[in-house]
């Protein structure tokens, strides 16, 4: 049987995007990959990626993702405040 593990970066994103001192900063610029179009990519915004980790435990339905966040746009200062 093949297990699918769940869109941690879809779970994360969705869960930013609900909490309100990353509404205060970022609005609900918190993306996946980041839009295609360069209009939409106003920031500052927040790009997430699963950059590794995998099943963990026994049976293996237990995700130990390694995510990496990377903030672009406005200062420095709002850079530094929104990571």
């Amino acid at each position: 049987m093949t297990r699918v593990m769940p869109d941690v970066e879809a779970m994360v994103s969705t869960a930013l995007r609900a909490h309100a001192s990353i509404i205060a900063l970022v609005d609900d610029r918190v993306y996946g990959e980041l839009p295609k179009d360069i209009a939409d990519r106003v920031g500052p915004l927040v790009r997430l990626a699963r950059i590794g980790g995998g099943p963990t435990g026994q049976p293996l339905h237990l995700d130990a993702a390694l995510m990496q966040f990377d903030v672009w746009g406005g200062s420095k200062k709002q850079a530094r405040e929104v990571a």
